[in-house]
Parts: C-alpha cells; sequence; structure tokens
C-alpha cells in the first residue's frame, strides 16, 4: 500500500516539475495538481493506516513523510523551497521504501 503512496507522490511531482519548468500549460485544469495533492494525503494516510491495522512492522515508516506534505501549502509555488520540499520529499520516499523492502 506505501508503495501505491509513493507512485501518487511522484505523479504529483511530476506534475508540478511539469508545469514549473513550462513543459506542460495546464490552465483552467490547474486544479489536477491540487486533486493529485489531496490524493497523495489520501494515499498516504491510507497507507499508515493499513500498515497500523495489519500489524505491519515498522508500520511508522510512513508517517516520515507528513511534515513535508504539511508543509507544502506553506510555501508559495514556483519557489526554491517548494522545489527543495518536492526533492527532499523523494528522499524520504527513497528512505521509507529501503527500510520497508
Amino acid at each position: 500500500m506505501h508503495y501505491l503512496a509513493c507512485v501518487v507522490y511522484c505523479a504529483t511531482l511530476a506534475l508540478g516539475a511539469s508545469v514549473q519548468y513550462l513543459h506542460l500549460r495546464l490552465g483552467q485544469w490547474r486544479w489536477l495538481h491540487h486533486a493529485l495533492f489531496f490524493a497523495t494525503w489520501l494515499s498516504t494516510a491510507t497507507a499508515l493506516t493499513w500498515r497500523w491495522w495489519n500489524g505491519v512492522e515498522q508500520w511508522w515508516l510512513v508517517s516520515l513523510i507528513i511534515p513535508i506534505l504539511a508543509l507544502f501549502p506553506l510555501q508559495r509555488a514556483s519557489t526554491r523551497r517548494h522545489r527543495w520540499l518536492g526533492v527532499s520529499g523523494l528522499v524520504v520516499w527513497a528512505f521509507i521504501l529501503a527500510l520497508s523492502a
């Protein structure tokens, strides 16, 4: 389940990077990026709950990404801090996946 949460995070990150570097123009579809961000929260919460409910060892690992997700709305889009949060999230997900494998 946490693999799905990681994939959704990567999809959100890819869409955001594509928009920021002008490879893609969303126009009236800008809400799509926000919907994917909501899906990231939802899939992360689902993965955390699923791991806890099924008694998976180190169920708490998925919660390491939550502070980064919580900081995203506080940072203005197209800033260095927003980009660094995205990259930091990838590092955290790599750490989570490495420890849970």
